[in-house]
């Protein structure tokens, strides 16, 4: 009875590791992918989670799901690139996202009320990709959301941007 039960854990650890194994994979960037539209970052450390969006050489979206969501770690050195864990895609992942044409309609888990749409144009230097959103009650370009942990989860969310204007703009939102 003993050998069997064993023999049953052992074959749900593989199980498992076979499951997860994919997001331990570092990602893989198209030639064209605009790998880095804004990021999260958090107060506990110096890793950020990046959104990067895959686009081709004319500068039209690729795929219903364009967008993707990746670990920048900081804290290696040098500096490395994963994906998202299983258990890390709830906090960070992309709870949805709708390709318009040339506009992304991006639905962030950890931002749900406040979505964001990315805007992609070819311009003279090459592809663009703007991931608007409203900060402070005003259009801006997203930068990044830097995120206050506390012991229970986040305590605050600050959005970064950019208006129309070139002001930099900035919205501090509480848990």
């Amino acid at each position: 009875m003993a050998r069997g039960m064993k023999s049953w854990a052992m074959a749900w650890v593989a199980i498992a590791w076979l499951w997860a194994w994919p997001t331990w994979a570092a990602p893989t960037f198209g030639t064209w992918a605009v790998k880095s539209l804004f990021f999260i970052a958090k107060s506990e450390n110096k890793n950020e989670v990046h959104y990067g969006v895959k686009i081709d050489e004319h500068c039209a979206v690729i795929g219903p799901e364009p967008v993707f969501a990746y670990w920048l770690l900081r804290e290696r050195t040098p500096p490395a690139v994963e994906d998202l864990g299983f258990w890390e895609a709830p906090a960070y992942g992309i709870a949805s996202q709708t390709v318009s044409g040339t506009t992304i309609r991006l639905v962030l888990r950890a931002l749900g009320e406040r979505p964001i749409d990315v805007r992609i144009a070819k311009g003279s230097g090459g592809c663009d990709a703007a991931p608007m959103v409203t900060i402070a009650k005003a259009l801006a370009r997203l930068h990044h959301v830097y995120v206050e942990v506390g012991f229970f989860g986040p305590r605050s969310l600050t959005l970064v941007g950019v208006d129309g204007a070139g002001t930099a703009v900035a919205e501090v939102i509480t848990k």
